[in-house]
C-alpha cells in the first residue's frame, strides 16, 4: 500500500503471530527491497495447523498479479468447496477452510486436497487432514 495515496491503512493479523514492514525511501529503495519480499514463484504451501479441526490456514504466493482459483477436494477427486477463483494480487495470502462443502455442511474426518491453478496453467496440490 503506497501511504501517500491512501492515508490509513489498517493491518489485520492472520495469525496470533503476524507481521508486517514498513518500507521507507526512494522508488528505488523500496522496489529493491519488495524484491526480496514479494514471492519469486507461485506457491501453495502446507496449511497450518493440519491435522485442523475444524478451520485450517492455506497459504498461497504469487508472484504476479492474476487469476488463481484454489480448491478443496476429498480423497476420491470429487471437488467440494471453491476457496478462490479470481484476481489475487502479487504477494502472500491465507486462505481460511473451516471444514464446510458448497453447501456448508461440515465434511467428514478424512483427508483432502487442496489443489491451486495459476494463470500458466501451473498446478499445485497439497494434502490436509481433517479430523474430528
Amino acid at each position: 500500500v503506497d501511504l501517500r495515496t491512501v492515508g490509513v491503512y489498517r493491518f489485520v493479523p492472520v495469525t496470533g503471530h503476524s507481521q508486517f514492514s514498513v518500507l521507507v525511501g526512494s522508488q528505488a529503495a523500496v522496489q529493491a527491497e519488495l524484491g526480496n519480499i514479494v514471492p519469486k514463484i507461485f506457491a501453495l504451501d502446507q496449511n497450518f495447523p493440519n491435522p485442523f479441526n475444524p478451520t485450517t490456514t492455506i497459504p498461497v504466493s504469487v508472484p504476479a498479479t492474476g487469476v488463481v482459483t484454489v480448491k478443496v477436494y476429498n480423497i476420491l477427486g470429487e471437488e467440494i468447496v471453491t476457496l478462490h477463483d479470481d484476481v489475487l494480487e502479487q504477494g502472500r495470502h491465507w486462505l481460511a477452510w473451516d471444514g464446510r462443502n458448497i453447501s456448508g455442511r461440515m465434511v467428514a474426518t478424512g483427508v483432502y486436497l487442496t489443489r491451486m491453478t495459476t494463470p500458466a496453467g501451473g498446478s499445485h496440490v497439497i494434502k490436509m487432514m481433517l479430523m474430528k
